[in-house]
């Protein structure tokens, strides 16, 4: 294997370098701290154009690894399969569409706009229960 810790890099480096991944990892541990998380460089590897690998975390599999976006391995024998699949895949036009649709439904601007959405409806149903007329007592 040849990994090098190359320290802290800046967003503006990012690029160059994830453009010699031939794919991305994710293997996060499976435990109590990683029961409940999501990971955000799932997507962002994704629109990058770069295969992904992970362990077996919830909303990975979910969202990404049952559409077959995402290879998922529980087991380390299982993991260097599936990178194998991912680094000799075919980055054909299928799949790219596939993620750029998965995507486009859960970008940044989608999130904020669905969260404002719910935060307008809930204020609206306050504000309406505070101005209902009261019945009167006869």
């Amino acid at each position: 294997m040849n990994i090098h810790y190359l320290g802290s890099k800046s967003y503006a480096e990012l690029p160059r370098y994830l453009a010699g991944w031939d794919a991305a990892i994710l293997p996060f541990a499976m435990n109590d701290s990683t029961r409940f998380i999501s990971p955000t460089k799932t997507p962002e590897y994704l629109a990058a154009g770069k295969r992904v690998v992970s362990t077996p975390i919830k909303d990975v599999v979910t969202g990404y690894g049952i559409p077959g976006l995402v290879e998922i391995a529980g087991t380390a024998s299982e993991f260097a399969t599936a990178l194998d699949r991912a680094i000799f895949a075919d980055h054909d036009a299928e799949w790219t569409q596939r993620v750029e649709r998965t995507l486009a439904q859960s970008s940044w601007d989608l999130t904020w706009a669905t969260m404002r959405a719910e935060i307008d409806a809930v204020r609206n149903r306050k504000k309406a229960r505070m101005f209902r007329p009261r019945p009167r007592c006869t």
